[in-house]
């Protein structure tokens, strides 16, 4: 029983760790701007100043809403994962382990809406020169840098890997003890 305690734990502090790494996701930078292209973008806001201009994305906006909708119902349905994993009725146990797999699909929402991001922010000019009929048109140099989102999505996915591992393991270990 002490055993199964620690997994529950374990699994409720994995969750935890899962929880925050996503919302670090989504606020942090996926790309910044520096040159005649000056800002930021996150899956959560986004500030881009074009040549004095604010620059705005109907896009953009539609990623930021969605991604900060499926990251708040994934947040609830692992607070609901991590309030039923203690719960002493197997009917619990399964609805925990379903909430658990439940943010499988939030990744896939996450990766989707970064992609689509990338691709509206790929249409910002980098270059310091275009010719057109009327002549050369000289713009200030602008650089792309990439945000930390990388590595925090290496750490959202190997969370979910352990919390999915431990909460199979629990739920194996409430099948065993029911059958004895």
């Amino acid at each position: 029983m002490k055993r199964l305690l620690m997994l529950r734990i374990a699994f409720s502090v994995a969750t935890a760790i899962e929880i925050s790494t996503a919302f670090l996701y989504i606020f942090s930078p996926l790309i910044v701007f520096r040159g005649g292209v000056e800002g930021f973008y996150s899956l959560y806001t986004y500030n881009i100043v074009f040549l004095g201009e604010a620059v705005r994305s109907d896009v953009l906006n539609y990623t930021n809403s969605m991604a900060l909708l499926a990251t708040l119902i994934y947040t609830s349905l692992q607070v609901l994962a991590i309030a039923t994993a203690f719960s002493r009725r197997f009917e619990y146990i399964e609805l925990s382990f379903g909430a658990a797999l439940a943010s499988i699909p939030c990744y896939g929402i996450l990766s989707g809406l970064t992609t689509v991001a990338l691709r509206e922010l790929s249409r910002i000019p980098t270059t310091s020169r275009v010719v057109t009929l009327a002549g050369t048109i000289v713009f200030p140099e602008t650089q792309v840098f990439k945000g930390p989102t990388q590595t925090l999505a290496t750490a959202f996915l190997i969370a979910s890997a352990v919390k999915l591992t431990l909460m199979a393991t629990v739920l194996y270990m409430q099948l065993k003890a029911l059958r004895t």
